[in-house]
């Protein structure tokens, strides 16, 4: 029994689903794996490792740490100094962004200064006998200290929601990504809520964001495919069909 096929048709049809496939593996490549953490992780005087990327070790930290000096006695009451710092960074050649607190739809890419350990907020208090010197820095910052009264000077509880960029390195290639936190004012306390990183090496993230903006319709985490792309896989296999047929009725 002998059988011919025809290579003209059969060729454009597995060169169309080849095609095909090559711009979905594309898509699908550049998808942001988020996690969203319920309830909220507090970090008061403690510190947090946590594992962004689910391969059992953990790649960034989140720090929070008090300490103490000297003490004075006014009107019958003790006075201690105090500063508290809230710190952030990464383990194993990752690295946090040093730029500052970013705004949901900061972009997070290579633009950005990284390192290994930031200094996220910190604020202390400096007693001396008739006023209270008060210092603070966000994200390095230079100290911005200011000299005020006993009963003025921590007043209120100001929070803040932002983002901390992400540089996460596997095997060689960087991963951009980020947290989103809720600190107070003084640093004494933070909130993990979530984090994402961009599963595709250099491809820049949007801070707070769980999906990839340049995919189609800006679904999160799933790429499907566009009207032409499910045209020319209808064509690959029309074309593959067609070459079936000529095979069948040119068997003798």
């Amino acid at each position: 029994m002998q059988y011919s096929l025809n290579n003209k048709s059969y060729s454009i049809g597995m060169a169309t689903l080849a095609a095909c496939g090559g711009i979905i593996s594309n898509q699908a490549s550049a998808t942001i794996i988020a996690t969203d953490i319920d309830p909220d992780v507090l970090i008061y005087n403690s510190r947090y490792d946590y594992d962004i990327n689910a391969d059992g070790i953990n790649d960034f930290y989140l720090d929070s740490t008090r300490s103490y000096g000297s003490s004075i006695v006014v009107n019958g009451y003790t006075y201690t100094d105090f500063t508290y710092s809230f710190t952030g960074g990464g383990y194993n050649g990752n690295q946090v962004a040093a730029a500052g607190e970013l705004n949901y739809g900061d972009t997070v890419d290579a633009s950005l200064s990284y390192s290994t350990d930031g200094l996220l907020r910190e604020y202390s208090v400096d007693y001396t006998g008739s006023y209270v010197t008060t210092c603070y820095s966000r994200y390095g910052s230079p100290y911005s200290c200011t000299q005020v009264s006993y009963d003025t000077y921590l007043t209120g509880d100001f929070t803040y929601n932002g983002y901390l960029g992400l540089a996460l390195n596997i095997d060689g290639e960087t991963r951009y990504g980020w947290s989103e936190l809720y600190t107070n004012y003084y640093g004494d306390y933070g909130y993990l809520r979530s984090y994402a990183y961009e599963n595709w090496a250099g491809e820049a993230i949007q801070a707070g964001y769980t999906y990839n903006e340049n995919t189609v319709g800006a679904q999160p985490s799933v790429s499907v495919p566009e009207p032409s792309m499910l045209m020319l896989l209808s064509a690959g296999f029309a074309g593959l069909t067609i070459a079936r047929r000529r095979k069948q009725n040119k068997i003798t």
